[in-house]
């Protein structure tokens, strides 16, 4: 857009230039050059390189910022997998919020910056307290990802002890591509990074039909999906590699008439739900339907142990937790 912008400006200048007469190329001097008003002029120094984030734009001779918007890429698209700077805040009780979109069935980043399919998401920050007491309750700030479907928000008001960040179609869409999909981190640090998620309602049938579920699905019911990892391995993008052999547990204890495990071997895909299993296969992840309100949830293993974390379910929601375990 900047780079057509320049182009525009510089070709209205032309045409005006041939109506005004009067005026004809003249030799000038090295280290200076014609404007075309019959004048000579320092000749314009454009640059070959640039800082970090910025590019050499050679139409207006000039470094600018290396933009990524959803719609059209300014001039260059950068690398995807490397994160945008997290600012920190400089407002009292705001937090900054920063991370990348993933497939919650694929765990493949939402777009690659050629897509588009980013275009299409917005983010909606909640009170996960007020939203839990109240699922009406509306997002008290949006934003937008670039076209790889990173995010770098910055002097985001911290609503309490906790903040919820959740991907949706856009406000106005007429496409219902996703399930609202939602995690939520403590704000007691100013600048939060994190991973954000979508759940597809193509992957919403498909657990459903996979789990054998007779009616509303996963997503409609209202879900947690629990990712247990052992946190001292990371395996991008998760934090930590999942852990096979986990038990969640609702309230302290196994919910087997509410839990169901996938039947995915492969880490990072949750793909197909197996009814039949009572913990986690290789991709360590759990789906949990109809726990009654704000409820802790945790894992048992026999070789690593998790911390438990508040949580809910709620109608229509996708709710997804990476659970940092120690696996001595």
């Amino acid at each position: 857009m900047t780079k057509q912008r320049h182009t525009m400006v510089m070709l209205g200048a032309a045409i005006f230039g041939c109506a005004c007469g009067g005026s004809h190329a003249i030799t000038c001097p090295p280290g200076s050059e014609d404007r075309g008003d019959g004048k000579c002029h320092p000749a314009l120094q454009c640059p070959d390189s640039c800082p970090a984030g910025m590019y050499a734009d050679t139409v207006a001779c000039a470094c600018l910022p290396i933009l990524i918007d959803a719609a059209v890429a300014d001039a260059i698209v950068g690398n995807c997998d490397v994160p945008l700077d997290c600012p920190s805040p400089t407002l009292a009780n705001h937090v900054s919020l920063c991370g990348r979109v993933y497939d919650s069935e694929t765990t493949q980043p939402l777009d690659d910056g050629t897509q588009g399919t980013a275009a299409g998401v917005e983010i909606r920050l909640y009170d996960p307290l007020l939203f839990v007491n109240d699922p009406s309750t509306m997002p008290f700030e949006t934003g937008a990802v670039d076209s790889c479907g990173r995010f770098a928000l910055k002097n985001v008001m911290s609503p309490g002890p906790f903040i919820a960040l959740a991907i949706e179609d856009k406000t106005g869409s007429a496409d219902d591509t996703y399930v609202l999909t939602g995690v939520a981190r403590p704000t007691t640090t100013p600048k939060i990074q994190l991973n954000a998620f979508v759940t597809r309602h193509d992957t919403d049938l498909a657990w459903s039909a996979s789990a054998g579920l007779a009616g509303p699905t996963f997503g409609a019911r209202g879900v947690y999906l629990a990712i247990y990892e052992d946190a001292a391995t990371p395996l991008a993008p998760l934090a930590g590699t999942p852990v096979a052999g986990v038990t969640g547990t609702v309230a302290g204890a196994q919910d087997p008439s509410g839990d169901y495990y996938f039947s995915d071997t492969t880490p990072l895909s949750r793909a197909m739900v197996d009814p039949a299993a009572n913990a986690t296969n290789g991709n360590g992840a759990m789906l949990v339907i109809g726990a009654s309100g704000l409820v802790s949830f945790g894992g048992m293993s026999s070789s690593c142990s998790f911390t438990q974390v508040s949580g809910a379910t709620l109608a229509n929601v996708v709710f997804v937790q990476e659970f940092a375990g120690h696996c001595p």
